[in-house]
């Protein structure tokens, strides 16, 4: 049955049974014998079918019960290769087999091995076959043999697989959960991590002998993950080393809220010298006092233009989303140069405060930017880059009522507290990006009228006479006599000067 998709809902065999991705046909592999149960939705394929789209879901009865057992035994993975034999052989000996204690985690097996490649394929397919595990899944630094393991040779036509250097006894496990091989000398025994976040089970793991066990971080939202501990009050933090026996582990955290973080370069400082074009791109440097880097090693990572303008820049906007857990505790905006390279542009390295997350350049400060004044900023930056061509002085339009009507649709489109904070926003050229905005949206209707340009946002208009746009804060005010008519020409003649 051609394009049959997999049920995506969760599933308690989903570690046991894997799909080919590439296959239009839901071709998949169980890992362990057993019964499994198929369930068909909507085989008709049916528009409007109330079982949805057509899609296939794929169970082990054994886990369906009210007392439900793991899959175990010998499983559909098995190693070939001169190595352990040939290419083409299927032998049954050669397949991985399930460490019993860990839900079928695991799967290992333990042979002798020639000085010769190997690979692991689904047992008795074809070696053309898509899935497949080789090098590439190799986890060094989880195996206690890795010094005798290298890529094999890939003219053999085996790409990805395994050479192991020395002849002799080793021990293959195959993680299932993380997707990892690891390749152990032979007789290495393992001891149960059990993990827990408070009384949750987080997972049980297998720590190898001959290496220093050490777990891997653990996430949780609005957290940001300490380290674990032996204890359960979190008292004794635990130390990575060769366990001798099963141990449990306490998964510690402090609350870390994760952050929309903005960044407005106003008079666009932080741009890179390319060629003589400037090119403006914003990365984000975060780092701990215990000297970790949670957005990477210098220069960090890249901000994001909240709407990509090409060489408009989005008129010096940025953002950034940060988990929790990624959370720094100060951060650097720079142009992604090296300090020591000439080109190189930044802030000073800044404390991120835990109740702001927009840093204005211009002003040097933090502030808040909130959901929806972010949402009617990416408004603003689309109508500055519509209207930019917008002639102060009168003489030409530059924009079409055509288009005027495009920016009235999305305007329409936003959700009603965005469309009220642009409609209530301060309209001024000294203000922010939707000040801005909404002081070249009043000026076009002011100059041109609203019967060409209807006032979709609504905004009440100036008077009459009376200046619409501004370049500070100050309230307009009326000048009787000759002063008013001086006024009134100072301000339109400071505004031949500006296009905006």
């Amino acid at each position: 049955m051609e394009d049959l998709q997999f049920d995506t809902t969760p599933s308690l065999s989903r570690d046991y049974i894997y799909r080919y991705e590439d296959s239009p046909d839901a071709n998949f592999i169980t890992i362990y014998p057993g019964e499994i149960k198929v369930q068909v939705f909507n085989p008709d394929n049916a528009g409007g079918s109330p079982a949805g789209a057509r899609r296939m879901k794929v169970e082990y009865t054994s886990l369906l019960g009210a007392t439900p057992s793991t899959p175990t035994g010998t499983s559909s993975y098995a190693l070939r290769g001169p190595a352990v034999g040939d290419w083409t052989t299927h032998d049954i000996n050669n397949c991985l087999v399930g460490i019993s204690g860990y839900d079928g985690r695991y799967l290992s097996l333990t042979r002798a091995f020639n000085a010769d490649d190997f690979k692991i394929f689904v047992y008795k397919q074809t070696l053309n076959e898509p899935y497949q595990r080789g090098f590439i899944d190799f986890d060094d630094h989880k195996s206690n043999a890795s010094d005798v393991i290298m890529p094999g040779d890939p003219s053999s036509g085996y790409h990805e697989s395994f050479h192991v250097n020395t002849a002799g006894n080793y021990m293959v496990v195959y993680d299932l959960k993380m997707q990892k091989i690891y390749f152990h000398n032979a007789g290495t025994t393992y001891h149960k991590v059990t993990k827990y976040y408070g009384e949750l089970l987080i997972e049980e793991a297998a720590a190898f002998t001959g290496l220093n066990y050490t777990p891997a971080p653990f996430y949780q939202p609005e957290k940001k993950f300490v380290g674990w501990y032996e204890d359960a009050l979190l008292e004794t933090a635990y130390v990575p080393k060769d366990l001798t026996s099963d141990i449990t582990l306490y998964a510690k955290f402090v609350d870390s809220p994760s952050v929309n973080l903005r960044f407005y370069d106003r008079n666009l400082d932080i741009k890179v010298d390319n060629g003589g074009f400037n090119e403006y791109v914003v990365f984000a440097y975060g780092k701990n006092t215990d000297g970790t880097e949670p957005l990477g090693g210098w220069p960090g990572r890249m901000m994001q233009k909240v709407v990509d303008m090409g060489h408009e820049l989005s008129y010096g906007y940025y953002a950034l989303n940060i988990s929790g857990q990624d959370r720094p505790e100060k951060v650097t905006f720079n142009n992604g140069c090296q300090p020591f390279e000439p080109e190189h542009v930044s802030t000073p390295e800044l404390v991120l405060p835990a109740d702001k997350n927009l840093y204005e350049h211009d002003v040097a400060a933090w502030s808040v930017m909130t959901p929806v004044h972010d949402a009617a900023t990416s408004y603003a930056i689309n109508f500055l880059y519509e209207t930019r061509n917008c002639d102060a002085t009168g003489a030409v339009n530059n924009i079409s009522s055509h288009k005027w009507e495009e920016l009235g649709n999305l305007f329409n489109e936003l959700a009603p507290d965005v469309q009220a904070d642009l409609k209530n926003a301060t309209a001024t050229l000294s203000g922010d990006l939707v000040s801005q905005a909404m002081a070249r949206y009043v000026y076009i209707l002011q100059k041109y009228g609203t019967v060409t340009f209807t006032n979709f946002i609504d905004r009440t208009l100036p008077p009459s006479g009376i200046p619409a746009v501004r370049g500070d804060n100050k309230q307009n005010f009326y000048v009787l006599g000759i002063m008013a008519f001086i006024a009134m020409a100072g301000f339109f003649f400071l505004n031949r000067k500006r296009r905006y």
